[in-house]
């Protein structure tokens, strides 16, 4: 994971941005060293969340289904 601290992502923000979108990678921004937020990439949020539909979809599949 990429680590960036607030101070240096508020003053790089078009870089960050720049970074997030051709890495595959998240960036962990960090506040006195403890990560308070991420950012990634847009396709990768779209992956995360085609993931997330996938998941939901097979636990209502085992839901529903006959025992």
């Amino acid at each position: 994971m990429i680590k960036v601290s607030a101070d240096k992502a508020g003053d790089t923000l078009s870089e960050l941005i720049a970074l997030a979108s051709e890495s595959t990678e998240p960036i962990a921004i960090e506040r006195e060293g403890q990560p308070v937020a991420a950012t990634l990439g847009y396709s990768e949020l779209k992956r995360f969340r085609a993931l997330e539909d996938a998941m939901d979809g097979a636990l209502i599949r085992r839901a529903i289904a006959p025992r």
